[in-house]
């Protein structure tokens, strides 16, 4: 049964890491050229994506962390934060933390090490904008 499980869990988190290569690739773009909006709402849509698969993961951390995420997507794609080179790094750095968490998942490590800067600093703004976050 525990094989089973380890083999699941290492196919979630499969589909997670080809989520984050498509957040890499589209923070690339954002840093290449002007197309915020349109890449914008696409990567709020991956995040959602990892969000649902995480359900299924057992990992209470990094689904809060996501949720963070997706509410400072949500919040760009609605117009209400502006997508600054600042917003753009901000990003940059959640996801590559993400990445971190995912790895640190799949070997049984703490989440919590590899996400808790990113994690800080999301919720921080997050608090700033007075976002009332739904768990």
């Amino acid at each position: 049964m525990k094989t089973f499980l380890c083999s699941n869990r290492d196919k979630l988190l499969a589909k997670i890491n080809g989520q984050l290569a498509f957040l890499e690739v589209a923070l690339k773009a954002l840093k290449d050229a002007d197309i915020g909006e349109k890449l914008v709402t696409h990567m709020h849509r991956g995040i959602t994506a990892i969000r649902g698969t995480l359900r299924t993961a057992e990992s209470p951390e990094l689904e809060v962390f996501v949720c963070d995420l997706e509410d400072l997507l949500g919040l760009i794609c609605a117009g209400e934060l502006e997508l600054s080179p600042k917003m753009v790094a901000l990003l940059r750095f959640s996801t590559s933390a993400l990445s971190q968490g995912v790895d640190a998942l799949r070997h049984d490590e703490s989440v919590e090490d590899a996400i808790k800067e990113a994690r800080d600093a999301v919720f921080s703004l997050l608090l700033d904008h007075a976002v009332t976050v739904r768990r």
